[in-house]
């Protein structure tokens, strides 16, 4: 009896001992992956990581986050460098809560093998000992498993983001190739394309973001440390931010990018009326068709009211003073097409060198110039004009010498911008048709007649320039145009004429004018 119950607790004790050890291993197998869940609960409840350990992570090297110009203006994507942080943060809380949970086990079986009674001790001690060492080692496979598909998990979130932020990026290229849309600087001293994005100021707090496309700081939105969301494309609101060069500063139209651009330079002597030409054309823009809406901004309507009270008092424009280059600038839509049309208009003496002409760079950016001649230049036509006549307009009469020395130090600076002449368009225009003598004005304001006074003898006698532009330009035309504005506020014709070409040539078909 003695022997046969010696056997049946030596099974007993062991069938007890591996059930407790087995019950022991599923408590740590359950308990390992429950450390990491808690230690996970525990972060997402926790301040964003810190700093420096975003900056450390293998993230912030691989998208070289420390060369970002915007890492201080702000906050990070949490896929780009704070999940990954996160993760570290919450694998070494797994492995201390586990490493303490392993801790905790050995000194129970250690307190258990001092039991006095040896059926316990060996159930108790031996059992927790067996079943600590297999729940570790099967617990940490399964936590690494956890660990593992949260690490892919992370990884392919990141991979989405990032695919997701080229693609929009590529469409949002593709829409503005589609639609034309070049982003130019109106700074006339810069000029140059702003590329791939200009900078944009935070409608909270102001501050410069100057690189908004999608990226580690967000995908479609992005947060400015001062909490503001902020669009980071063209196509979710972009064009709706106050926008800036990224070359020089300059403040660019709110709806830069969101519209195709128009750049018109004007050139030509000193007095020769194109300030005055440069306001009918508005004026006639605003009244060509009632579908085109034209808005100026805010600087170019300031200046537009000034040269209206000055006509208003003196019945003439002030001289463009020789530091004003900027250039007046349109937001044009009509449906759903817009437009930003900008119009370049300096001081004729600029013109009449190249030293002077080095920082207006603009006159090969777009497609279409308008040189602008002054016909009382001419003494054939001069002479025709009564002694009272002369007299009156004397203080309106260009230097005839002024028209070919512009134009020939003009197109010498558009050469040197190295531009391709035969991609561009040229208006001559003959200005202050008004105050022709009315042989020349018999045949009205057509291109003949434009033509004519231009090239003849008894006209401007500038022959020799038409035929240099027509070996040049793309296309060559004339205009003879009155800038005048009547009391409510519509041009002369002539004027209508010569902007209606300007929209054509850029694409735009209107309806024709209806009778005034």
């Amino acid at each position: 009896m003695d022997i046969i119950a010696v056997i049946f607790v030596g099974i007993a004790t062991i069938i007890l001992t591996f059930v407790y050890a087995v019950c022991i291993a599923l408590c740590y197998l359950i308990l390992f992956p429950v450390n990491y869940f808690i230690s996970m609960l525990n972060k997402i409840k926790s301040e964003a990581p810190e700093a420096d350990d975003v900056q450390a992570s293998r993230s912030a090297k691989i998208f070289r986050l420390t060369e970002r110009p915007d890492r201080k203006v702000a906050q990070l994507s949490y896929f780009f460098g704070p999940a990954e942080a996160d993760a570290r943060a919450i694998v070494r809380a797994a492995i201390g809560r586990c490493g303490r949970s392993v801790s905790k086990g050995s000194r129970t079986a250690e307190n258990a093998m001092k039991i006095d009674a040896i059926f316990l001790r060996t159930i108790l001690g031996n059992g927790m000992q067996i079943g600590l060492v297999a729940g570790t080692v099967v617990g940490t496979m399964v936590t690494a498993l956890v660990a593992f598909v949260h690490m892919a998990t992370m990884a392919a979130s990141t991979i989405l983001a990032i695919t997701v932020g080229m693609s929009l990026r590529a469409i949002d290229t593709a829409m503005r190739f589609i639609g034309g849309i070049v982003i130019r600087c109106p700074n006339p001293q810069c000029s140059r394309p702003v590329r791939p994005y200009p900078a944009y100021r935070c409608s909270g707090c102001g501050e410069l973001h100057k690189d908004i496309r999608p990226g580690p700081y967000g995908i479609v939105w992005r947060i400015c440390t001062c909490g503001t969301r902020l669009p980071t494309l063209l196509i979710t609101g972009t064009a709706n931010l106050m926008a800036t060069c990224r070359l020089c500063g300059t403040e660019l139209h709110p709806r830069t990018g969101k519209a195709a651009e128009i750049v018109i330079s004007f050139f030509g002597g000193a007095n020769t009326g194109k300030t005055q030409l440069i306001y009918s054309l508005v004026a006639a823009l605003k009244n060509i068709d009632e579908r085109l809406h034209v808005e100026p901004n805010r600087e170019t309507a300031e200046r537009l009211n000034r040269i209206a009270e000055t006509l208003a008092s003196s019945g003439r424009t002030s001289p463009t003073l020789m530091n004003v280059r900027q250039p007046y600038v349109l937001h044009l839509r009509l449906g759903l097409s817009e437009r930003l049309i900008y119009l370049y208009d300096a001081a004729g003496e600029i013109h009449y060198k190249l030293a002077t002409l080095k920082r207006s760079v603009y006159h090969n950016k777009g497609r279409t110039v308008v040189f602008v001649a002054d016909p009382l230049a001419a003494d054939n036509v001069w002479d025709r004009l009564s002694t009272e006549e002369q007299q009156e307009l004397s203080p309106l009469r260009s230097q005839y010498d002024d028209s070919e020395l512009a134009y020939e130090q003009t197109r010498e600076h558009m050469r040197r911008l190295g531009r391709e002449d035969k991609h561009m368009r040229i208006a001559f225009v003959v200005s202050k048709g008004d105050l022709l003598p009315a042989a020349i004005q018999a045949n009205g304001t057509s291109e003949d007649t434009a033509r004519k006074t231009m090239t003849d003898l008894e006209g401007l006698d500038l022959g020799n320039l038409v035929r240099e532009a027509s070996q040049s330009f793309k296309s060559v035309n004339f205009f003879q145009t009155s800038a005048l504005v009547n009391d409510a506020g519509y041009p002369d014709e002539s004027v209508i004429m010569l902007a209606r070409w300007i929209l054509r040539s850029e694409g735009i078909i209107l309806a024709e004018p209806s009778a005034r």
